[in-house]
C-alpha cells in the first residue's frame, strides 16, 4: 500500500473543460501497436485451467489431463472465443500505472493529476472473422486505439471506448471494443435490480475464488488492485470484497457457452456488465437460444440481480 498514498496526492476534483479537451486530444492520438507477435498456446492452457476450475471445482490438469490439454491447445488450432483478451495487452512500468494499479495510458488523466477515484469495465464487443479465425502460432499485427471519449454529469464521469484489432496476413481476424467508465464517487450498495425474463436452456452455479480472479488478471497483465487487494478496495473505493473482473465474466460465459455449442461459429458478441460481482459469492451463468442465429447469455448474482448480459450472433 506504500505506493498508493503518494499517488493519491495526485487526485483532484473533476477536470476543467479546458483540461478535458487536452485529455480528449491526447487519448484520441494514443495507440498501442504490436508487430508480428506470436500467439502462444501456453497462456491459453493456463486460462483454460482457470476457467474450468471455476466451472468445475473438481477439475484436475497435472499429469492425467495434460495430454488432452496439449492436443487441444497447440499450433494450428483455433483460439477459443474470448481467449484473445489475454494477448497483446499494454506493458506498463509501475510508474506508468494509476494509483489503483491499472494502466493509465488511455485514462482521462495528466502526468501529474488523476481526476477519478474509480474506474469500471462496463461493456464491450467482439466481431469474429469466420474466414480467418485467430489460431495458435499465428504472427499477429495488433493495434489498439481510443475510439470514443465522452463526458457525463458535467465532467463528474468520463467514458472511454477503445478498439483492438488483430490482423493475420493483413486480414482482420478479431475486432474487440472495451468501454471503461471513470467516476468521482466510490462504491455504494445501490444496485440495478434487473432480471432476465426468459428461462435458460443451460445454467451452472459458480463461485469465483480470489485465486481464479488473480490468475485471470495476471494472464492479462491487469494489475488493477480491486481484483486482488481487499484492503485497497475497502479503504479507498468502499468495496466489500474483491471484484470479479469484467474479462473473467466474459471468458467464463463464452467458455460455458462453447461447452454446450462446440461446433457453432460465433460471428459477434455484445455485452454489458450491469452490477459488480464479488469473490467467493454465487453467480449463476445462463444460456438461452432465442433464434436460429442468436443466443442470449446472462449471469445473476447471489441476490438474483443481473450482473452480466450479452447477445451472441452465430453463423
Amino acid at each position: 500500500m506504500s505506493r498508493i498514498i503518494p499517488r493519491l496526492a495526485r487526485l483532484r476534483t473533476r477536470p476543467s473543460l479546458s483540461e478535458y479537451h487536452e485529455i480528449e486530444a491526447r487519448l484520441k492520438s494514443s495507440h498501442w501497436d504490436l508487430f508480428d507477435d506470436s500467439i502462444s498456446a501456453y497462456p491459453a492452457k493456463q486460462l483454460y485451467a482457470t476457467l474450468q476450475s471455476v466451472i468445475n471445482p473438481t477439475a484436475r490438469f497435472m499429469n492425467e489431463n495434460m495430454e488432452s490439454l496439449n492436443k487441444r491447445f497447440c499450433k494450428g488450432k483455433t483460439v477459443p472465443y474470448g481467449y484473445s483478451m489475454i494477448y497483446c495487452n499494454p506493458i506498463s512500468g509501475e510508474n506508468e500505472l494509476g494509483f489503483d494499479g491499472f494502466d493509465n495510458y488511455h485514462a482521462p488523466c495528466t502526468e501529474d493529476k488523476d481526476y477519478f477515484y474509480r474506474r469500471m469495465w462496463v461493456a464491450g464487443s467482439f466481431q469474429f472473422n469466420p474466414d480467418r479465425p485467430l489460431k495458435f502460432g499465428d504472427e499477429v499485427r495488433f493495434t489498439e486505439t481510443v475510439d470514443k471519449i465522452r463526458q457525463y454529469k458535467r465532467l463528474e464521469q468520463i467514458g472511454v471506448d477503445y478498439k483492438r484489432e488483430y490482423k493475420v496476413d493483413n486480414v482482420l481476424s478479431i475486432i474487440e471494443t472495451r468501454k471503461l467508465y471513470y467516476i468521482q464517487k466510490t462504491y455504494t450498495e445501490e444496485r440495478y435490480h434487473l432480471v432476465e425474463d426468459s428461462e435458460p436452456d443451460h445454467t451452472v452455479v459458480i463461485v469465483p475464488s480470489t485465486v481464479s480472479i488473480f490468475r485471470s488478471s495476471a494472464l492479462m497483465f491487469n494489475s488493477h488492485l480491486v481484483h486482488y487487494n481487499p484492503i485497497y478496495g475497502s479503504r479507498y473505493e468502499d468495496y466489500p470484497s474483491i471484484i470479479v473482473s469484467g474479462p473473467l465474466l466474459v471468458q467464463l460465459m463464452l467458455h460455458f457457452w462453447q461447452q454446450h455449442n462446440p461446433d457453432a461459429t460465433a460471428l459477434s458478441l455484445k455485452y454489458k456488465i450491469i452490477n459488480p460481482s464479488f469473490a467467493n459469492e454465487r453467480i449463476d451463468l445462463c444460456i438461452r437460444k432465442t433464434s436460429k442465429h442468436r443466443h442470449r447469455l446472462w449471469a445473476n448474482s447471489r441476490d438474483g440481480d443481473l450482473c452480466f448480459v450479452a447477445d451472441l450472433i452465430i453463423a
